[in-house]
């Protein structure tokens, strides 16, 4: 599988998980609109080193929100989620050494 369809299905996922919502402005869907937002951010500026390393920063941010979260059933499916999309802004964006 490649870049793009890894970062279009980590965009699915996550609308599924917004579509089953039973809260639309609880803990989970914020979290969820978060990674979904940083999914569209991976798709569209990801061109420069620049831009690699503020969404590696970005990325950074939101596994510590994760951490800090209560691990809810929906948080935790979020965060595996999360990771994948994680894993696709750290592998394919390592900066230069």
């Amino acid at each position: 599988m490649n870049f793009q369809e890894e970062n279009e299905n980590i965009k699915n996922d996550i609308e599924i998980n917004l579509l089953h919502s039973a809260e639309a402005d609880s803990v989970e869907a914020m979290m969820d609109l978060a990674v979904y937002g940083l999914a569209a951010m991976v798709a569209k500026h990801n061109k420069t080193r620049g831009e690699q390393l503020v969404l590696q920063a970005i990325a950074g941010h939101m596994r510590k929100l994760l951490a800090a979260l209560p691990e809810t059933e929906s948080l935790v499916q979020t965060g595996k989620v999360y990771r994948r999309l994680e894993d696709l802004i750290f592998k394919t964006y390592l900066p230069e050494q």
